[in-house]
């Protein structure tokens, strides 16, 4: 025999009634089919009485059975006794009326007061969130290097390089970071890419400094500051680290990759020839007369170039100012002193520097019309044949030119451009062959 407490929530009186085993086995089979949802007590485990009846099991002679009725009751709730009632329509609960910890006294209704004004702040919190999403969906995207390192157009506007050449420029960058800044504070909100984009983007465009800033939502000081340091730091690399440090090749090497151009001069090392740049009016008076160009009728510095025969750039002067000769620059830059015996230099008219060259050094440069009528028959094929070899120099100057920089330095950079001219020389060595 078994014994089964059941409780009755309209009186809640417990009666005990016993059942053999066949009448609690066809009573288990009868909950089953009729018991609905119960909730289950996590730390008992025990079935906790959401309506209904609930049944307590004790002292089970057939236990499996009791095991049953006891799993069932933990996984459903019962929503009838065990006598199912007539009605079998279910109505919902109202949970206010069915708990007794639920009224409908003045503290349950200061608690939806204050449930009703976190609504209204949160409210306001999602509105001002709603808005600032339209702001930033509306607000232009800053520029980065990831825009356009796959487009060559792009990268060739914007650097003048493809984007192998230009990761190769910033893993050398890398190696040789942290910088010393210009201004005193390191920049730390651009990556070493989008730095070296806004430089060179300055090199090649020469876009001003108050429109870098707004391409890439900067401050003008951060784009100046950037500007300052990268430039003296790829002077430093690509300069005096490549061009003063390796110097002009040997003649032999020269012999090694010479163009067809060059079959007249198998021993020209060098071709020569000076360029001018445009910058602002200085504010002294000395410094004007001496910047004065009548050639350009102008503001202007110069530098001496030269050109090996295979086209590369290998020697760069500091600028002087623009009233200052081609012979007085060569004279004062040193380029005659790495030249040896044999060697022979290509240059215009204006170089003439035949009392100035070293002991076995030869220039050749186009003769003069001096008081004849016209060149004879020899001198204008020589004319010619040297015009067709320092093609390559004039080639590179104007590969100088394409950055727009160097067709006016800016007022603020006046200081840089000695080394923005010689890097500019630098960067077009790593550009496509002449």
């Amino acid at each position: 025999m078994a014994t089964i407490a059941v409780i009755e929530p309209s009186n809640a009186h417990e009666k005990h009634i016993d059942f053999t085993p066949r009448e609690l086995k066809l009573k288990a089979i009868d909950l089953v089919t009729q018991v609905c949802y119960l909730r289950v007590d996590e730390q008992t485990g025990n079935g906790i009485p959401m309506t209904g009846y609930v049944a307590a099991i004790s002292k089970m002679e057939t236990r499996s059975w009791a095991l049953l009725f006891f799993h069932t009751a933990r996984l459903k709730r019962l929503s009838s006794s065990l006598n199912p009632p007539e009605t079998t329509t279910c109505t919902p609960l109202d949970p206010v009326l069915d708990h007794s910890y639920c009224d409908t006294s003045a503290d349950c209704q200061a608690h939806s007061k204050d449930q009703s004004k976190e609504v209204s702040v949160l409210e306001k919190q999602i509105a001002k969130l709603q808005e600032e999403v339209t702001r930033l969906k509306l607000q232009k995207p800053k520029m980065s290097i990831s825009d356009i390192i796959d487009h060559t157009e792009k990268m060739l506007l914007y650097t003048s390089f493809p984007a192998d050449v230009f990761n190769v420029i910033v893993g050398m960058l890398s190696r040789m970071a942290p910088f010393n800044y210009y201004a005193g504070w390191a920049v730390t909100c651009f990556s070493i890419e989008d730095q070296l984009l806004i430089t060179l983007m300055k090199l090649r465009l020469n876009y001003r400094d108050m429109d870098l800033a707004v391409r890439f939502g900067t401050s003008r000081a951060t784009v100046s500051n950037i500007i300052n340091t990268y430039v003296s730091v790829l002077h430093e690399i690509f300069f005096d680290g490549v061009l003063k440090e390796v110097g002009m090749p040997s003649q032999l090497k020269c012999k090694g990759s010479l163009p067809k151009s060059f079959e007249e001069f198998a021993s020209a090392r060098i071709a020569m020839d000076a360029t001018e740049v445009i910058q602002d009016v200085p504010s002294d008076m000395n410094c004007q007369s001496l910047s004065y160009s009548s050639y350009k009728s102008g503001h202007t510095v110069k530098a001496v170039t030269c050109v090996a025969p295979n086209g590369a750039l290998v020697f760069s002067s500091e600028l002087y100012p623009g009233s200052t000769s081609d012979s007085a620059i060569v004279d004062h830059c040193g380029v005659l002193n790495q030249l040896h015996a044999g060697d022979l230099i290509l240059a215009d008219k204006g170089f003439n520097i035949f009392d100035k060259l070293p002991s076995g050094v030869s220039l050749n440069i186009p003769p003069f019309l001096s008081n004849k009528a016209h060149f004879t028959k020899e001198e204008a094929k020589l004319c010619y044949k040297i015009g067709k070899a320092r093609i390559h120099v004039e080639r590179a100057n104007e590969r100088i030119k394409n950055y727009d920089i160097l067709n006016h330095i800016p007022a603020q950079y006046r200081h840089l451009s000695t080394k923005i001219f010689q890097l500019c020389c630098c960067l077009i060595n790593l550009q496509e062959t002449l």
